[in-house]
């Protein structure tokens, strides 16, 4: 009986163990799938909203005075040893943008050891707006002589001027640069000419002859008006160019005679005269008037020359005038991109300049490669437009566009990274539909034109600022 009872209580003891290794291994299983789930690669509008969910970078605010950066601290990981981060811009109306890359600038500030920004305006007059500021001139005055209008007076960018300006005394300042090579504006018009001879006549460089330099004088002065452009006083015939291009060349070869070996201000005057000698070729070869209707496509050589400079004056920056220092660029993404003939435009006009097109991001790009990082922005849905401008409506994104995968998601903000995504984010990686260029939806594997892009869900458009006496039209 007893024996009966023994084999009894061993077949339920064996039973309850068998029972008991099956739960032990579903339970297993059950975290197996939840910790490895997706086991490949996502395929499905569901698998990528899922590896979103869990891999793209939350980020909890656009607000430029909120200085928790906890949400930001992936950032230091995504961008590396970069010394070189390009924030781009749908358009020149993205009031959120704006606000979105104030925030990062402080936290690229603070947290990683950047100091320079260089905004795409130019080389010569933000480096005097930098010299204004530093000498205690008005900080409202010192940032429209330097920064285009566009962002000047924009009330969204108000509180990066703020922060430069608050920064600029203390022990770790911001400083202002510039990159673009256009001779237009303020600077240019009152400042310019009486620097470079002041420059020149402490180098013992002499002037050209006095007929030679006031007509260079004169171009430059119809450079800063614009007077070329809008047809205001004619083109200079063919002897005229050549004699403007003689004398930049021959002040170019005196300088380089009388410098040091590491004479910065020699070196950003040569850089000055490069962006004088090329915008002098954009200013004659093309003017508005040929472009007066807005729906005609740009010619690719006027933009060629612009962008091609732009790129070198960034290069010589990074690698020269800051060599040792981190930059922060603010420009439109248009010219932070690389690879622009590799997106499905689908739209043939704009696809073909696209192919033939060479922006300032390829020149930088391949010249420090992944020592830069460049960051697009997106958005789902709202306005935008600049100035006082009436606000353009932004269509839904297409389903299962990158906009539209990043909403289902649930972000509000959030940076996706491209150049090294987390575990199975290959499918970044490949074609995705998506609008950081203008808004207009293109296809590209987007890992191969930048390298991370922000998302945010709703935009709005840049307000205009009256706030100073200074105000102008953008």
């Amino acid at each position: 009986m007893a024996s009966w009872v023994g084999k009894d209580m061993i077949k339920d003891y064996l039973s309850s163990i068998e029972c008991w290794l099956l739960a032990l291994l579903s339970i297993v299983c059950l975290f197996s799938l939840a910790a490895c789930s997706p086991m490949s690669v996502p395929n499905t509008a569901e698998e990528k909203i899922i590896w979103l969910g869990r891999n793209a970078i939350q980020v909890r605010s656009i607000d430029p005075n909120d200085e928790d950066f906890s949400d930001l601290e992936p950032l230091k990981e995504v961008f590396g040893d970069a010394r070189v981060v390009m924030l781009g811009e749908q358009t020149h109306g993205d009031g959120n943008t704006f606000l979105a890359k104030t925030r990062l600038i402080k936290f690229l500030h603070q947290e990683m050891g950047f100091d320079v920004l260089a905004f795409e305006s130019g080389l010569y007059d933000c480096s005097k707006a930098w010299e204004l500021l530093q000498n205690g001139e008005p900080a409202d005055m010192a940032f429209r002589i330097g920064v285009y209008p566009i962002w000047t007076n924009s009330e969204q960018v108000q509180p990066l001027f703020d922060y430069i300006e608050g920064a600029a005394f203390s022990d770790h300042p911001l400083e202002l640069a510039g990159f673009d090579m256009q001779i237009i504006g303020t600077a240019p018009e009152f400042y310019l000419i009486e620097d470079l001879e002041v420059f020149l006549n402490a180098r013992d460089v002499g002037l050209p002859e006095e007929d030679q330099w006031a007509n260079f004088v004169l171009a430059l002065n119809n450079f800063a008006r614009f007077n070329y452009q809008r047809g205001l006083v004619p083109i200079p015939d063919v002897d005229e160019q050549a004699g403007f291009h003689n004398i930049v060349q021959a002040l170019h070869n005196s300088i380089i005679v009388s410098k040091d070996v590491n004479d910065r201000e020699a070196d950003f005057w040569l850089q000055v005269l490069d962006s004088i000698e090329a915008y002098a070729e954009l200013a004659w070869q093309f003017n508005s008037l040929d472009h007066a209707d807005p729906t005609v496509l740009p010619d690719t050589n006027k933009l060629q020359i612009r962008d091609r400079q732009m790129g070198e004056n960034l290069v010589w920056l990074a690698n020269d005038y800051y060599a040792d220092r981190k930059i922060i660029v603010w420009a439109a993404t248009f010219h932070n991109v690389r690879n622009l003939g590799l997106i499905d435009t689908g739209d043939p006009e704009l696809q073909a300049m696209y192919d033939e097109l060479s922006v300032m991001g390829d020149v930088v790009w391949e010249e420090l490669g992944e020592e830069v990082y460049s960051l697009g922005f997106t958005t789902y849905s709202g306005t935008y437009g600049r100035g006082t401008e009436s606000p353009k409506e932004l269509e839904i994104p297409s389903e299962e566009s990158l906009e539209d995968l990043i909403e289902r998601a649930g972000f509000e903000f959030a940076i996706v990274d491209f150049r090294t995504p987390s575990e199975h984010g290959e499918w970044l990686q490949t074609s995705i539909v998506s609008r950081p260029l203008g808004y207009g939806e293109m296809t590209a594997d987007w890992s191969q034109i930048m390298d991370g892009m922000m998302f945010i869900r709703e935009m709005i458009p840049s307000t205009h600022f009256f706030g100073s006496q200074l105000d102008t039209d953008n």
